[in-house]
């Protein structure tokens, strides 16, 4: 296994930061990531400073707090190799792990550890395969799932290579899109976001009717490094360094737009301009700092094979994603045996993880996926992410919703969304909530705008923040949720009662949630499942010694686990205490009588 040696993780700001740092202070206390690798966490910088910006400033954190000039010591033979994922980012459209952010969101993946798998577990594991050396900066993305075939993967030799994997048209026209010569070679052509008729003229891998679909990693090595901190440094048209104005958040530039175009050996200043035009804030003299010190470092290009990428940014995608990780047995980096303790159950569409005494169904094909419920039955008619869920709901969950179970310090809130809503500001009357117009849903149920606004204001000039409207009820029981997802049969009567409740917004549930009580509690629940498991008899396999203490702990017979260490699976130890009696035992007895 091929180590690097730092690992650094972007936030939005102090307060997610801190959020991060602690789920994996969990981990690694836990056992489950290498020593050898050093974690860093880093808020981005005030405003919106792009992919880029990002990149550059986390850079720079890390190499300050390790003492480095990036321009001198990155050819060290001690060059610290860097994995940078950018978890930046309030997960406005999958706010039921918004909290965690999208880097700790748990997933269906098979673990021997009580502690809930995530989606950085999933990503480590490729990451951890690559032929790192001295120097070498890899960046990807928190918001993907990505495994590929690293053994065609040779050592990376340009001073930039971006990552793509075959893909249709339709699948490119929404990602970016790398053009390969005939013999992909050589990397000739970058393309963001093209209809898919642009790009079967432009971008088709020869010979099939694919495109090479960017899937979020770039590997950067020293000299590409000394380039990108050398524009760090150099004066921006305003005055200050690029470093000192991404710093302050008074610029912006992105990692594939401003960096990338300018490393395309076949772009000229000219066509660097004018792809910059109307797309980029860069003004046009800070424009040409960009390429004059970015396109001497030639871009390349790996197309990865056999390659599963997931994107998993909102309610939509989440569920088919968890259905993908099961189908294609991805596997946390530290699951390293073929048969783990816990194994998410998966029945006819449907997913359940992290969870106790959770009955889950779900229509044929649909992708349903429950976290962390705990002693409820739950039905639902097709695509659904239920979390959380404590109390039964006797309602057919409906196609496309999200149930949401939190607690918070006004007490329990099950809050019920669809993946269709809006998440972002828009004028009050495109809102969207529960599958249906804002106002139209507010109509059914006898409820006007004023009793949802901040303050019971009616809606003020465009745009209204979704995040701030006092949708979700506190303490409710089952009977009154499923007015949610359909017209309560007395609208008076349910929207008075909607009223009368103490109300919360999306925004104040994400503020108050608890990460690591979160954490805890699938932990909570894993743990009972490892209990019962080992009640009925299934056997220590894998799992550590102190996940077998908290079995204990939560009431598993510490007669079956001498049962199964006496009946152990390992063939070694199985030999041991099967030996001849006559074999080494008989000899030394022989030896000592004589």
């Amino acid at each position: 296994m091929n180590l690097f040696s730092h690992c650094v993780l972007t936030a939005s700001d102090e307060a997610q930061a801190a959020a991060f740092r602690a789920l994996l202070d969990r981990r690694i206390r836990h056992g489950l990531y290498p020593r050898e690798i050093s974690f860093h966490v880093y808020p981005d910088p005030p405003g919106r400073v792009g992919s880029g910006g990002g990149t550059l400033w986390a850079l720079h954190r890390l190499y300050d707090d390790l003492g480095l000039d990036p321009l001198e010591d990155l050819r060290r033979p001690d060059a610290p190799s860097v994995l940078l994922l950018h978890a930046a980012g309030e997960s406005r459209r999958l706010p039921v792990f918004a909290p965690e952010g999208k880097l700790f969101a748990p997933v269906p993946a098979p673990s021997s550890s009580v502690l809930p798998p995530v989606v950085l577990d999933l990503q480590l594991a490729l990451y951890l395969r690559f032929p790192w050396k001295p120097g070498l900066v890899v960046v990807g993305s928190g918001d993907v799932i990505i495994d590929f075939d690293t053994d065609a993967l040779s050592e990376l030799e340009a001073p930039i290579t971006g990552f793509a994997t075959p893909a249709s048209l339709e699948q490119g026209s929404r990602h970016g899109v790398f053009r390969f010569d005939s013999q992909l070679r050589h990397l000739e052509d970058y393309f963001q976001k093209q209809p898919a008729e642009f790009l079967s003229r432009n971008a088709v891998i020869e010979g099939t009717d694919s495109c090479a679909l960017d899937i979020g990693i770039v590997a950067m090595q020293p000299d590409y490094l000394q380039g990108l901190f050398s524009l760090g440094r150099a004066a921006t048209a305003a005055g200050p360094t690029v470093l000192e104005a991404t710093s302050s958040g008074s610029m912006r530039f992105g990692l594939y737009l401003e960096q990338l175009s300018a490393s395309l050996r076949t772009v000229t200043r000219e066509e660097y301009r004018s792809r910059l035009a109307g797309a980029s804030s860069l003004a046009v003299a800070d424009q040409d700092l960009f390429y004059d010190h970015l396109h001497e470092h030639a871009l390349g290009g790996h197309l990865a094979r056999r390659c599963t990428f997931l994107h998993f940014g909102s309610l939509a995608e989440f569920p088919p994603a968890a259905l993908r990780i099961a189908e294609a047995g991805l596997k946390p980096f530290n699951a390293l045996f073929d048969t783990e303790e816990l194994i998410p159950r998966q029945r006819n569409g449907s997913l359940t993880m992290s969870s106790y005494e959770c009955e889950f169904s779900a229509g044929s094909g649909a992708a349903a996926l429950a976290d962390a419920c705990e002693a409820v039955r739950l039905s639902c008619a097709g695509q659904t992410l239920v979390s959380g869920v404590r109390v039964p709901l006797d309602f057919v969950i409906p196609n496309g919703f999200c149930v949401d179970a939190r607690h918070t310090p006004a007490g329990a809130v099950v809050a019920l969304y669809h993946h269709d809503d809006s998440f972002r500001p828009a004028p009050f009357s495109m809102l969207r909530f529960c599958g249906l117009l804002l106002a139209e849903w507010l109509d059914e149920r006898a409820l006007s705008p004023s009793d949802v606004m901040p303050g019971g204001e009616p809606p003020k000039a465009p745009p209204v923040d979704p995040y701030d409207l006092a949708l979700f009820t506190v303490d409710e029981d089952p009977s009154f949720l499923e007015g949610y997802v359909a017209p309560p049969s007395d609208a008076g009567a349910w929207g008075g009662r909607f009223r009368a409740s103490t109300r919360v917004s999306l925004r104040t549930l994400n503020a108050t949630a608890d990460v690591v009580q979160r954490d805890a509690e699938r932990q909570r629940l894993r743990t009972l499942a490892l209990r019962d498991q080992l009640a009925g008899g299934k056997g220590w396999r894998t799992a550590s010694g102190s996940d077998m203490r908290a079995a204990v702990t939560a009431g598993a017979s510490e007669a079956v686990l001498k049962k199964s260490a006496a009946e152990t699976l390992d063939p070694v130890l199985k030999l041991y205490r099967k030996r001849d009696p006559c074999g080494s035992g008989g000899r030394a007895e022989k030896r000592r009588s004589g």
